[in-house]
């Protein structure tokens, strides 16, 4: 008694090996069929033959561009460390509040680039707008959409920032 697995093998066997004869005998009775590889008789016949007419002069050319790859670095200048911002509905992110004065620094890709320094006072709200660093990108969110809390940090700080201002 044969297992299940060798049963499975021996009925399958049963069905391949009818076609694998009729394929043999296929080979072996039309030869020409088949495909094959074809070998040269004399190597020789092969050359190279030299391209002639108009379109052996007409070569396409690469020039590699002239100017070194360069990096755009923007400096934000941030005015509170890290920390989770609530929203009007009670979602909840985290970021950090910046200015919307930014420096923007071209320089070439190896080169190390210094950021310029902001004389002026920071602007924290522009338009009802603030904007905050969220995973190093800047988005500009409405004050309206912020929870009251953090109204009232944006409030305080600008306010100390105005204060501090006025100090010689």
């Amino acid at each position: 008694m044969l297992s299940n697995a060798e049963e499975r093998c021996y009925r399958w066997a049963m069905k391949a090996i009818p076609w694998l004869f009729l394929s043999i005998v296929a080979v072996l009775a039309f030869p020409g069929i088949c495909p094959a590889q074809a070998v040269p008789t004399t190597p020789k016949k092969f050359d190279i033959k030299p391209i002639t007419g108009s379109t052996a002069t007409a070569g396409a050319t690469v020039n590699p561009s002239s100017t070194a790859p360069s990096v755009r670095q923007i400096t934000y200048l941030t005015l509170s460390p890290l920390r989770q911002w609530s929203s009007s509905d009670g979602k909840t992110l985290m970021g950090k509040l910046i200015a919307w004065e930014e420096t923007t620094t071209t320089t070439a890709a190896k080169a190390p680039a210094d950021a310029a320094a902001i004389t002026t006072r920071p602007t924290i709200v522009r338009g009802d707008k603030v904007r905050l660093l969220i995973d190093h990108k800047a988005f500009e969110i409405p004050l309206t959409r912020l929870g009251a809390g953090e109204q009232e940090f944006i409030q305080k700080l600008q306010t100390s920032l105005k204060e501090a201002e006025k100090r010689p």
